[in-house]
């Protein structure tokens, strides 16, 4: 445990210990100070999911899940619309840009019957014009 998470939580105990009423006698009710985690008194600051004193006087912001759920993760949606990067193993189809085919940066395309064609398929569209061979796009 680090020593600014040893703090933090040290400082939330003090402040739920200091926030709770306590009883000087039967019939008298005496609120106790409270302080945030920051050691402010009234103020703001809390302990986030990642166990860091945050907001208030700190200058530090909550901790937030990335796409793939992971605190102060770095993962993103691509413009896929793909969750990468950060520890998902998959990265951005922006810089890995696939055909069809599965070749990066291939030419390969779908064609008007529904096929991967073209690149290095070795398949032709299949509304390419046919010679009189059959070989499409000849010249028999």
């Amino acid at each position: 445990m680090t020593k600014q998470v040893l703090l933090a939580l040290i400082g939330a105990i003090f402040s739920f210990l200091t926030t709770t009423q306590l009883f000087s006698s039967n019939f008298l009710t005496l609120p106790v100070d409270s302080t945030d985690c920051n050691g402010v008194f009234g103020g703001s600051a809390y302990i986030d999911a990642c166990g860091f004193c945050v907001a208030g006087d700190t200058g530090l912001t909550d901790c937030l899940l990335d796409c793939n759920g992971v605190y102060n993760g770095s993962a993103y949606i691509d413009s896929c619309g793909v969750c990468v990067g950060g520890n998902t193993g998959l990265t951005d189809c922006f810089l890995n840009i696939l055909d069809c085919n599965g070749d990066s940066l291939g030419t390969a395309y779908i064609d008007t019957c529904g096929n991967c064609v073209g690149g290095n398929t070795g398949l032709v569209d299949c509304l390419a014009p046919l010679d009189c061979n059959g070989d499409p796009n000849g010249t028999a």
